[in-house]
């Protein structure tokens, strides 16, 4: 079989598409299902009254209300986000426990060694992006972790230390000298869904998302 190319990923290495192996309350769903933004503000906007949050504004139910709600005086407030942003966490380490050889969605044998190399190379994860930035990024982060070494997997989760930079700092270290280069932010098109991406070398065994 021929060496993994990592340098122009194909659609099948979305992570939004893959679906859940495990738990069994998650099983079949998606990443974008569990873990997109939208399904993020649903559950902040469950608790809203538990945030101090206007139940009747939709715009205050927002990831960087559970930010900064993280950091608020009061414990409660502190501790319903806490909750939150850690069971977020937990799912996307289900998700990293679920990035195995038996979990494609195509035929394309590229996509089978992409798994591979998730489940046998892939030994940290950096989180970027803005559910990434401050409290929020920290508490995703080790929840995450912890619950995919709960459950056999292995792997380091950190939040990037510029994780709204994360996507230009890995088009520049992949970047051809003397080429021309143009980066698009995926805040351009809000209304499509955004693909996390994995940028290899010379990091073979870190994927950041």
């Amino acid at each position: 079989m021929p060496e993994l190319c990592l340098d122009n990923l194909r659609p099948v290495a979305s992570l939004n598409r893959r679906r859940f192996l495990v738990p069994p309350a998650l099983a079949g769903k998606t990443a974008y299902d569990v873990l997109s933004t939208r399904a993020l503000v649903a559950a902040i906007a469950a608790r809203a009254l538990d945030l101090g949050l206007s139940a009747s504004d939709a715009d205050a139910a927002s990831p960087q209300a559970l930010n900064a709600a993280l950091g608020s005086p009061d414990g409660a407030v502190r501790r319903a986000a806490k909750a939150i942003a850690a069971g977020y966490g937990q799912r996307l380490g289900y998700l990293l426990a679920s990035m195995t050889g038996g979990n494609s969605v195509s035929d394309d044998p590229w996509e089978q060694q992409y798994l591979c190399h998730w489940e046998h190379e892939v030994d940290t994860v950096v989180l970027g992006g803005g559910l990434a930035s401050g409290a929020l990024g920290q508490v995703i982060a080790r929840s995450a972790q912890a619950s995919a070494q709960q459950l056999g997997r292995s792997i380091a989760v950190e939040a990037a230390q510029h994780p709204s930079l994360l996507p230009l700092i890995g088009v520049a270290r992949c970047h051809t000298p003397g080429r021309s280069l143009t980066a698009t932010s995926a805040s351009a098109n809000p209304g499509k869904p955004r693909s996390p991406g994995l940028c290899s070398p010379p990091w073979t065994s870190a994927a950041a998302v």
